[in-house]
């Protein structure tokens, strides 16, 4: 991919079972180019989707050179996803977000403004303006949320959003094989060890409107266990 610009964003977009959506999301992103001027590129990886979704890229995007399409047959997960991501970029910036529209690519131009203020940005639900249009699900992070928020100590409010952008030097420099395993555990790690290296963070209000294609990957009571068992060893080193 091209990165003919001086600072130009790769959105690392990790899929499975996404066809109904991705095709919009990518459109979104990139348009991002020629309506707010940020030179923007895509990398989806995708997990060797059921649904036909790397089918649905390549028809529409094949010969678009700002998207680069991986698909993993013999990897899954979207922690290692994302880290297959990174490492496929070129560009000095990185962004990560949901392929299922939680995450609304217009944010990235919020975000995008203070990627030379702050060291990592953050898509927050958990700050003024941001939450969830689901209201059980929002409650139900909150509480979590603080809960890691004690284990951990740092003040960030959202340690599982997912979404967030980053120069792509100061993100290798936090040791991205140590980050980006597992599921969403990833994001505690990210986070802790940004505050610990003492990079600047900001959180930027996201609200989560509900999925419009497929269901949801999220299963509360293992993320309840894997996650604090996560913010514990990071906490604690154990």
């Amino acid at each position: 991919m091209s990165t003919q610009f001086k600072d130009t964003l790769t959105v690392i977009l990790p899929t499975y079972n996404e066809r109904g959506n991705i095709n919009k999301l990518i459109q979104k992103i990139l348009d991002l180019r020629t309506n707010y001027a940020i030179p923007t590129q895509v990398v989806v990886v995708d997990d060797n989707s059921l649904d036909g979704t790397a089918a649905t890229i390549r028809r529409r995007y094949s010969n678009n050179r700002k998207l680069e399409l991986i698909v993993r047959l013999y990897e899954k997960g979207l922690a290692t996803a994302i880290l297959t991501g990174i490492k496929a970029a070129t560009t000095n910036y990185i962004a990560v977000m949901d392929t299922d529209f939680n995450h609304d690519p217009e944010v990235l131009t919020k975000m995008w403004k203070y990627r030379n203020t702050h060291q990592l940005v953050i898509g927050s639900r958990y700050v003024s303006a941001g939450g969830m249009q689901n209201r059980f699900r929002y409650w139900l992070s909150f509480l979590f949320n603080l809960f890691l928020r004690g284990i951990l100590q740092h003040g960030v409010h959202d340690n599982l959003s997912g979404f967030f952008l980053m120069k792509t030097r100061n993100l290798k420099q936090l040791g991205t094989n140590k980050i980006f395993y597992g599921f969403g555990d990833y994001f505690i790690r990210l986070i802790y060890r940004a505050k610990r290296k003492k990079y600047s963070v900001i959180e930027i209000p996201v609200f989560y409107k509900n999925r419009t294609y497929g269901i949801s990957k999220s299963r509360f009571l293992v993320m309840l266990y894997t996650y604090t068992l996560s913010a514990l060893r990071e906490r604690f080193s154990i």
